[in-house]
């Protein structure tokens, strides 16, 4: 779905990514990590085009968003829900004003931000407090109107750049278990922290970073362990570095991080990375405990034969007005659209356990309303 294929980025004299790769598949939640200034938010910026990449090349899905223009930056965007950590809400206007704002802004029909407002206001569990002003609400529910106005739009892509930076633990769980749902309905997912107390109890993908640099790319929790450090063997400069190559880590052999030399940047980039301060940094690690292979090689653009979504997500449900409840058991059962949910008879709907016969009753009667 996402892909970043040798991306760089420069600002004067610093450099915030360096030949960075990696592909994010769609339906997938994936943490960016790292401290402060280790290029989380540039990525998300690259994403929204709201920075150009210095050199290399941004893929979503078939699209090389790189080289997008006026218009279709505008459609690339209402692809894309975006929550910030200082919830960017509008204090002049009310919670529905705020989500209907967007609806407005994207060209909605009145009657679908009519139906579309109140469905993701009881989504977020505030659908009490559509009258009340961003400054009457806590700092968790402002978070959660940003998450409701962010997927207003049916996104194929949620991006929260620190969301939980200004809540409490409470409150930041909450936003967590919100964004973990609104991926379980079918949404890709990519949260940006520099925190570690939440994934450490998730079973996430994580994408670590350092220095504008992916220093570790998981599917599962890397901080259950140390950081893995991988420092290559030194090479000719005069290698072509497109060529794979692969080293293998003896179980004896301590193991460093040092990625500055394990892709050399253009002679364009040169300059402009001598500028960076280097730092160097080295982990201990119990040498029982991995059993490491890894290569290194340049990416190349794949053949996009990736098949795109299908349908509408997350607020599709909302023209049956069903009650939560039995979306949510619908959505477990991975029907988690109209087109799949028509496919289904009434015996087809008795063998889904979790439903009841008044349940599968009102299904029904929703749906040969919504047909007529």
């Amino acid at each position: 779905m996402i892909e970043f294929v040798n991306v760089s980025k420069i600002y004067p004299g610093l450099v915030a990514l360096n030949n960075i790769n990696f592909e994010i598949d769609e339906g997938e939640f994936v943490f960016l990590t790292g401290a402060s200034g280790s290029g989380k938010t540039t990525i998300i910026k690259l994403i929204i085009k709201e920075e150009e990449p210095t050199e290399g090349h941004i893929y979503f899905y078939d699209t090389d968003i790189s080289k997008l223009k006026g218009s279709k930056i505008t459609q690339l965007r209402r692809e894309i829900g975006v929550v910030f950590q200082d919830f960017k809400l509008l204090q002049n206007k009310n919670l529905y004003e705020n989500i209907a704002f967007t609806l407005e802004v994207a060209g909605k029909k009145n009657k679908d931000i009519e139906e579309t407002v109140p469905y993701v206001l009881n989504l977020v569990g505030l659908d009490k407090r559509a009258e009340a002003f961003p400054d009457e609400i806590s700092g968790g529910e402002q978070q959660k109107i940003s998450i409701a106005r962010a997927i207003a739009n049916n996104p194929k892509l949620l991006i929260a750049d620190e969301p939980t930076g200004n809540l409490d633990k409470k409150s930041s769980w909450e936003i967590i278990n919100l964004l973990n749902k609104i991926n379980q309905w079918g949404t890709t997912v990519i949260m940006a922290t520099h925190g570690t107390d939440f994934i450490e109890k998730l079973d996430k993908r994580i994408i670590h970073l350092e220095n504008g640099q992916v220093v570790s790319d998981n599917k599962s929790n890397i901080f259950e362990k140390p950081i893995i450090k991988i420092k290559p063997q030194k090479t000719d400069t005069k290698m072509d570095i497109k060529n794979e190559q692969k080293i293998k880590e003896k179980p004896e052999d301590s193991i460093k991080v040092n990625l500055k030399d394990a892709k050399k940047v253009s002679p364009k980039l040169k300059s402009d990375i001598s500028t960076q301060k280097e730092t160097k940094k080295s982990t201990d690690i119990n040498e029982k405990e991995f059993d490491i292979s890894f290569s290194i090689k340049q990416f190349q653009p794949r053949n996009k034969n990736s098949k795109k979504r299908t349908g509408k997500d997350v607020v599709d449900l909302y023209k049956l007005n069903l009650p939560i409840k039995i979306e949510e058991i619908l959505i477990k059962e991975n029907i988690n659209t109209l087109k799949k949910l028509k496919k289904l008879n009434s015996s087809d709907l008795v063998n889904i356990s979790s439903l009841n016969d008044k349940q599968i009753k009102v299904i029904t009667n929703k749906l040969e309303k919504y047909q007529k």
